[in-house]
C-alpha cells in the first residue's frame, strides 16, 4: 500500500498537493476517498474534479486553490514564495513522487530576496 496523506501532515505550514499528470490526480482522488477526506461542504472527492494544484488541510478535508493560495505557493514550475510573514510557511508537495515513495518529494521554492518586488499585469 502507498504511504497515507496523513503522513504529509508532519510538515508545517499549508499543504499543497501538485499532481503532474491526469493519472496522478486520479491516485490523488482515489486516496482521499480511501483515507476519509472531503471538501469542506462535505462532499466527497469522487463527486468533483481534482485539479492539478490542491490544499488539505489536517482536519481531513480538503479544497481547491485560488488565486491567493497560487501566489501563496508560487508558480507551478519555477517557486518562488513571497516574503510576507502571513503568506509564510506553504509547504508544496510533488504527489508523483510521494507516490513513488521518494524521501524528496517537496518542492523547494526559492523567497524573494529583501527589497525585490513583484507587479501584476492586467491584459
Amino acid at each position: 500500500m502507498s504511504r497515507p496523506i496523513s503522513e504529509l501532515f508532519k510538515h508545517q505550514g499549508t499543504l499543497y498537493v501538485y499532481c503532474s499528470s491526469t493519472s496522478v490526480k486520479e491516485q490523488f482522488a482515489r486516496h482521499l476517498i480511501k483515507q476519509g477526506f472531503c471538501f469542506g461542504d462535505g462532499v466527497a472527492p469522487a463527486r468533483r474534479r481534482i485539479d492539478q494544484l490542491m490544499c488539505i488541510h489536517r482536519n481531513h478535508t480538503v479544497c481547491f486553490c485560488g488565486f491567493i493560495c497560487h501566489l501563496q505557493c508560487g508558480s507551478l514550475e519555477n517557486p518562488t514564495y513571497v516574503l510576507r510573514d502571513y503568506f509564510d510557511g506553504c509547504t508544496r508537495i510533488d504527489y508523483a513522487r510521494f507516490l513513488s515513495g521518494a524521501e524528496d518529494y517537496v518542492i523547494q521554492g526559492q523567497r524573494l530576496k529583501k527589497g525585490a518586488t513583484a507587479t501584476l499585469e492586467y491584459w
